[in-house]
């Protein structure tokens, strides 16, 4: 299998939890090739390279490239995995709405706007020493 179907992989598990069917990652590979999400930098390479090999850094860096670098291969790779996984029959049990009260949708809003302003923080902390690459580049 290719890097890109490792990506694929571990891209699919953080955004719905678990791994896509193999022709799934298929449209993925064929999708980075069409829609040009190849690295644009050498800082783009190096912050896809470290994702590789820090998955761990993926929410952070996810959240902070969102909020700096709108153009990063990270994050069109990141939307063009969303949208496999939100247009396949058999994972729309997780992006259907679940019934809640107003209180829990308030308490659930909050707790994810604060998760996720915490995770842009530590990504922007992160991003320059991961766009960086190994050895300093």
């Amino acid at each position: 299998m290719s890097v890109l179907h490792d990506e694929g992989r571990r891209f699919s598990r953080y955004l719905v939890g678990s791994e896509v069917a193999p022709d799934v990652l298929e449209r993925y590979v064929d999708g980075v090739a069409r829609l040009g999400l190849a690295a644009r930098s050498g800082s783009d390479a190096a912050l896809l390279d470290f994702v590789h090999r820090h998955a761990w850094s993926l929410p952070l860096l996810e959240a902070a490239v969102a909020a700096v670098r709108r153009e990063s291969a990270l994050r069109g790779r990141l939307l063009l995995m969303l949208a496999l996984c939100e247009t396949t029959p058999e994972l729309a049990e997780v992006f259907l709405p679940q019934p809640r009260g107003r209180i829990a949708a308030l308490g659930r809003v909050a707790r994810l706007g604060a998760a996720g302003a915490c995770k842009a923080a530590c990504g922007l902390l992160l991003l320059p020493f991961a766009a960086r690459g190994p050895g300093g580049r």
